[in-house]
């Protein structure tokens, strides 16, 4: 596992759909964890014949993958994103789309281990020395 993957993975944490919710502004009706979240139509892809389709939510550009409609190559773009790009490097799609398995940790759990990772690796590279002066990287 490299850096980048770690990063690209930190990125998922706002999928998880299943932490604690904010009641809504209305003391009457609350949110509930099984209440199903709109998402956000901001997901464009090329078909075969490289007409743009879209927008689309993730949860469709989910049922498009299951139905075969989207494969690997397939090229994406988001509002965001500074071009259009394989859906196989776009992380949020590689690791939630076409990454098969079992998931071990939700993605706030997930999140948090990356996180306790990332700041003990940075505790072996210190910003400061001994005497609180700035340490500059060598070219």
């Amino acid at each position: 596992t490299t850096l980048s993957d770690l990063v690209d993975l930190l990125t998922l944490a706002h999928l998880h759909t299943n932490r604690a919710t904010v009641p809504l502004q209305s003391n009457v009706i609350e949110a509930s964890p099984d209440m199903k979240r709109e998402s956000e139509k901001e997901w464009y892809f090329g078909n075969a014949d490289k007409e743009r389709s879209g927008p689309y939510s993730f949860i469709e550009m989910q049922e498009f993958w299951s139905e075969g409609i989207l494969n690997p190559k397939a090229r994406c773009w988001a509002q965001g994103m500074d071009g259009w790009r394989p859906l196989q490097v776009i992380p949020q799609l590689k690791w939630c789309l076409v990454a098969s398995g079992q998931a071990v940790l939700n993605e706030t759990d997930l999140a948090t281990l990356i996180l306790n990772m990332l700041i003990t690796m940075s505790a072996y590279f210190p910003s400061r020395d001994e005497d609180n002066a700035i340490i500059r990287p060598l070219p």
